[in-house]
């Protein structure tokens, strides 16, 4: 007998609430003949991929290409890096290691939830807080070198967004001249970006507007290269460390959280997901607003 369950379930878009509708039935493969156990575990592994689009900021038109979220384009990529393949590869972790790890980053996805409709700056904040609560956290599972690669890759990851970060300053010995032309340089960039963005709702050609994004982003890292003397520049080189495809990084996966109903559940009792272990669940939701 077919259950329909209407409920609610806020996902993690800024200022956007995502409606979740639920079909359980006792065969679910006699009302949806295309449904089945591995389709629906794409469906709920996609619905969790969204958790983290509000840490996003807006460079491309294009926001989600080859189903990897834009981690590149976060001001604050560490946690997600943690949950990466490529950066596990990158680390050769041990499977006592990756054990761990997931642990911390089970941890960290009911820390997560609640952001789901903060402004940018708030996520920012919260999310260096968990940065240093995390990494005091991962001196027990990794090596030193591991640390410092995950360093590197985060570096890597920032390029020069990361230049005026306190500690970037201090080890490249970033003087205020510099950081000013810096700031002026990122200014123009997100004034740059922001003209495209409104030109792109009315020009269908996204490929176009990605490409001149990339050309933007390109002449603002060699601007700001520009700012840095040979040394700087040579310190800045040293502390990328190997190279790594970073169009590779933003696999990442997290753990589904709880079915909360804001507006109570209708034909069942409220239901969790230790409940439903076993179980086919299709979950269906859109977006408004």
């Amino acid at each position: 007998m077919e259950k329909n369950i209407p409920m609610y379930l806020p996902l993690l878009c800024p200022r956007r609430r995502l409606p979740v509708r639920f079909l359980l039935s006792d065969d679910v493969t006699e009302i949806h003949p295309v449904m089945n156990a591995r389709s629906c575990a794409v469906a709920v592994h996609w619905c969790v991929f969204f958790m983290v689009w509000f840490v996003c900021e807006i460079t491309q038109a294009q926001q989600n290409p080859h189903g990897q979220l834009p981690v590149g384009s976060s001001s604050e990529p560490y946690l997600f890096l943690l949950r990466d393949p490529v950066v596990h590869a990158q680390l050769t972790l041990t499977t006592k290691q990756k054990s761990r790890l997931q642990a911390i980053n089970d941890q960290l996805d009911g820390l997560l939830w609640p952001m789901r409709n903060q402004r940018l700056q708030q996520v920012n904040t919260t999310a260096r807080r968990l940065k240093i609560k995390t990494k005091q956290q991962l001196q027990k599972v990794l090596d030193r070198d591991q640390l410092r690669r995950l360093d590197e890759i985060e570096m890597r990851m920032l390029g020069v967004r990361a230049f005026l970060r306190p500690e970037i300053v201090q080890m490249l010995g970033v003087n205020r001249e510099q950081q000013d032309s810096i700031r002026e340089i990122f200014s123009e960039t997100r004034e740059s970006v922001k003209q495209l963005q409104l030109e792109s709702r009315q020009d269908s050609q996204d490929q176009n507007i990605n490409d001149a994004v990339r050309q933007l982003q390109i002449t603002e890292q060699k601007n700001v290269l520009a700012v840095l003397n040979g040394q700087q520049r040579q310190k800045w080189q040293t502390s990328l460390g190997p190279p790594v495809d970073l169009r590779k990084i933003g696999r990442v996966k997290f753990r589904a959280p709880e079915f909360l109903g804001q507006r109570g559940w209708l034909n069942s009792p409220p239901l969790t997901r230790q409940k439903l272990s076993g179980k086919v669940v299709a979950l269906f939701f859109y977006a408004y607003g």
